[in-house]
């Protein structure tokens, strides 16, 4: 008898082993589980967002193309302004939307497009308000230009030509205006002081992602979702 309860300790301590391995062996399991559950979600969730990016991108192609006379160009304006982004605390949609913004007012966004970025950058406007404050006031001159009157802007413009708003013709107003805009160090570098702080640090950081993102979508998996 004495073998036998020897025999069957032994025995027992044996299943004991074998059982606890069994349960590290199913928790093993249950983590790897779960983390090919959370891989698939982080990469669903990162095709998801490539492809919502990509078809921004692409509603903007054809925001601009119309607004330039031609699709191509509307690409063309965006790959610039897409990696205009990356390196400014603005964001693709809000430099798409300056862009139309000024274009549909007639305004060539090429030339205006920094000076508008610094007026955003230091007067708080978002840079569809601050394009839509400096195309106004480059189409009606002074007398539309109540947005930049209520920033201060529009005694800086007076300020830099030396004479009253009321008193200038509208082209002298326009010239004044960029000038201002662009020379002005109430204005000037305005973008530059924005991208150092951690705003304009968060917004550059999450350009960086829609670039990636952009990148995951030009490998091929827009066109095959479309």
């Amino acid at each position: 008898f004495s073998k036998l309860h020897k025999a069957q300790d032994k025995q027992k301590k044996s299943t004991d082993k074998q059982v606890k391995a069994m349960g590290v062996l199913k928790a093993g399991f249950a983590a790897t589980a779960a983390a090919a559950v959370a891989a698939a979600g982080a990469f669903a969730a990162i095709g998801a967002n490539a492809v919502g990016t990509a078809a921004q991108l692409e509603k903007f192609e054809t925001q601009l193309g119309v607004l330039l006379g031609g699709l191509d160009k509307g690409k063309q304006r965006v790959e610039e302004l897409f990696a205009l982004s990356a390196k400014t605390p603005f964001s693709i949609s809000g430099l798409v939307e300056m862009d139309a913004k000024l274009e549909a007012f007639g305004v060539n966004a090429n030339r205006m497009r920094g000076g508008v970025m610094d007026l955003a950058a230091v007067t708080g406007m978002d840079l569809v308000q601050a394009a839509d404050a400096v195309g106004k006031a480059m189409v009606g001159g002074a007398a539309a230009a109540d947005m930049l009157r209520d920033a201060g802007v529009k005694g800086w413009v007076e300020e830099h030509a030396g004479a009253k708003a009321a008193t200038m013709s509208l082209e002298e107003w326009q010239k004044a205006l960029i000038e201002t805009l662009e020379t002005s160090e109430k204005v000037k570098g305005g973008t530059l002081l924005l991208s150092k702080t951690f705003t304009g640090l968060m917004s550059t950081f999450k350009d960086q992602w829609t670039l990636f993102s952009v990148e995951v979508s030009d490998a091929g998996l827009f066109q095959t979702v479309k």
